[in-house]
């Protein structure tokens, strides 16, 4: 874990490096601070948050970061997690951009990973689905979902825990780990090209 002007200024690392397309960001454990919104505004982002219940401290909230000036709303996806889904809603386009933090045992986590897959097989819309999985990358038994892992360690434990699921129809390069320090887990690029 990080502090707020920490987690502030890689949010900022990562728009600087890749300044091409607008930024969404997943977080997970994104903490209870009311005042990184304010942080947030001077890079030009919002925050929709979720305090997702059974929580075990104010810090397992997800977050999910989007330009500010992108009209979307935040919603949940309930199955049988012990945190429910947050999710933003794009207008335009139409997409869904999820957050998840499974549980930490490995054995639930991995059973929480399968209902999360059969929940997303509702999905009409594009989806992408980025979080902390807690359990290594599982591929989908269904043809209409993408597994999109980098392969690398995203975690100080050496094992990749940090990876998306998406629609079939959406375009994208493999992920990719942007190192930092010091922290547990290392954030995971994805570029979507939305046609």
């Amino acid at each position: 874990m990080i502090s707020d002007t920490n987690k502030l200024q890689v949010l900022k690392d990562i728009i600087h490096d890749y300044p091409d397309a607008p930024h969404f960001f997943a977080i997970q454990e994104a903490g209870a601070n009311p005042t990184l919104h304010q942080k947030l505004a001077s890079i030009a982002y919002k925050q929709l948050w979720c305090a997702p219940s059974q929580a075990k401290n104010e810090r397992c909230t997800l977050g999910i970061l989007v330009p500010a000036d992108i009209k979307c709303h935040l919603c949940y996806i309930k199955c049988s997690t012990i945190r429910n889904i947050a999710c933003c809603d794009l207008e335009a386009p139409s997409i869904r951009i999820g957050c998840i933090h499974a549980i930490a045992e490995r054995h639930a986590a991995t059973e929480e990973v399968k209902a999360v897959q059969q929940a997303l097989r509702r999905f009409n819309r594009p989806f992408i689905l980025a979080g902390d999985m807690n359990s290594a990358p599982i591929a989908s038994a269904s043809s209409g979902i993408k597994l999109l892992h980098s392969g690398q360690a995203t975690h100080q434990s050496e094992n990749e825990l940090d990876y998306f699921f998406a629609s079939s129809s959406i375009h994208a390069d493999d992920p990719f780990v942007y190192p930092v320090a010091p922290s547990d887990h290392n954030p995971v690029i994805l570029k979507v090209r939305i046609v």
